[in-house]
């Protein structure tokens, strides 16, 4: 055989195993890296420029940050979507039926990691401080469950967060331990939570959600 045509075999078969690779089940191909956009493609609407359907819309809210502004051009989707939102959130108003605000930033945080979601980790890093959580935890978030010093609960929830990205389930190993410290309705909450943030992450990032002042993204 020539040198060309061996050559051309070698190249073959390593074009064929590299497709193989790519194609295989459980094999995804590699993540895009992430450029975040510098200039919105829906601008948040100004308050002074609120119509009388958006005045309605956020009602006693005086204060309606950038999440709900750029929603606002819908007046009723911004009204049901920060409703929504803001239950999925607010576990001091479902206690025993939400998991706490401590353990709800660390899952927030986690998925606005995994989703290049620096809207709303700028957001929630204060957030999760002023409801427990250290400096240390929140620098050893990107890391994920594998990160020395978690406790066991909060391995957990990573390891869920984690999986529910990747495989849209929880394995089993992950939902026993944690059906162990959390009751029905919690898990359910959980599930919830994550889902919830990869739709917010999916707007904030797609529609290039300004920065607040005063708020950074995330640590790269």
């Amino acid at each position: 055989m020539k040198l060309s045509g061996i050559a051309t075999l070698v190249t073959g078969v390593v074009l064929g195993v590299v497709l193989a690779s790519a194609f295989a089940p459980g094999v995804s191909a590699a993540k895009k890296a992430y450029v975040r956009l510098t200039v919105p493609r829906i601008k948040p609407i100004e308050i002074a420029d609120f119509t009388p359907e958006q005045k309605a819309a956020v009602g006693e809210n005086a204060r309606p940050n950038l999440n709900l502004r750029s929603a606002l051009y819908e007046p009723e989707f911004g009204k049901r979507w920060w409703s929504w939102l803001t239950f999925v959130w607010n576990a001091d108003a479902r206690v025993g039926s939400a998991i706490t605000l401590y353990d709800k930033e660390l899952v927030i945080l986690r998925v606005n990691y995994l989703c290049n979601d620096d809207w709303v980790w700028g957001q929630h890093v204060p957030i999760a401080k002023r409801n427990g959580r250290t400096d240390e935890d929140i620098a050893r978030i990107p890391k994920g469950a594998a990160a020395k010093g978690w406790s066991e609960k909060d391995r957990l929830l990573l390891q869920a967060v984690q999986e529910l990205h990747e495989d849209y389930f929880v394995s089993d190993a992950t939902w026993n331990g944690l059906s162990k410290i959390f009751n029905t309705k919690q898990m359910i909450d959980l599930i919830f939570t994550v889902g919830n943030y990869h739709l917010n992450a999916m707007y904030t990032n797609s529609v290039g959600m300004p920065l607040e002042k005063g708020f950074g993204g995330i640590p790269r």
